[in-house]
């Protein structure tokens, strides 16, 4: 029976320390897109994922295509901090070159001049949660289309009778 406890044990605590590595290594993917957001040169954005589900469809873009995610890093570096507007929310991912997946909330308006990122803070009220991401002229045609894409038509009134 001591034996069979002692390996218990063991498990427990090599769960807990894969637990601590995993939070450990989302940490720091987090904080390279913190980075990136802040003006990094050294970080590369290798996939984007925006989802919506709010439509009762899950729309589904993934942004892998090279000049789209070079220019979207570029944009990255330019944003500013804690600057919000209204528009429409998307959930997603973001994967850095080197990093995992790390969850990421955008927020897009109609125009699409800009986009809103909201990183992961973990509770930490000291972090800025929302960062403005200028999209500006120079943004292709197709990423501004399939961007667009996302946005639901806005609600229109029937005509009363």
């Amino acid at each position: 029976m001591r034996f069979r406890a002692q390996v218990i044990v063991y498990v427990i605590v090599l769960m807990a320390l894969g637990a601590m590595l995993k939070w450990h290594q989302r940490r720091i993917a987090v904080e390279a897109l913190d980075g990136l957001l802040r003006g990094k040169r050294n970080l590369m954005i290798s996939k984007i994922e925006i989802r919506d589900y709010q439509t009762g469809k899950p729309a589904n873009i993934i942004f892998t295509n090279e000049a789209d995610l070079d220019f979207l890093s570029k944009s990255f570096r330019h944003a500013e901090v804690n600057v919000s507007n209204s528009g429409q929310f998307f959930e997603g991912k973001t994967w850095l070159k080197d990093y995992g997946p790390i969850r990421t909330y955008f927020e897009l308006p109609a125009d699409l001049s800009y986009i809103i990122v909201f990183e992961p803070t973990f509770m930490d009220v000291a972090d800025p949660a929302a960062f403005r991401v200028p999209l500006n002229n120079s943004i292709a045609p197709d990423l501004k289309a399939r961007l667009g894409h996302l946005l639901r038509p806005p609600l229109q009134k029937s005509p009363s009778k």
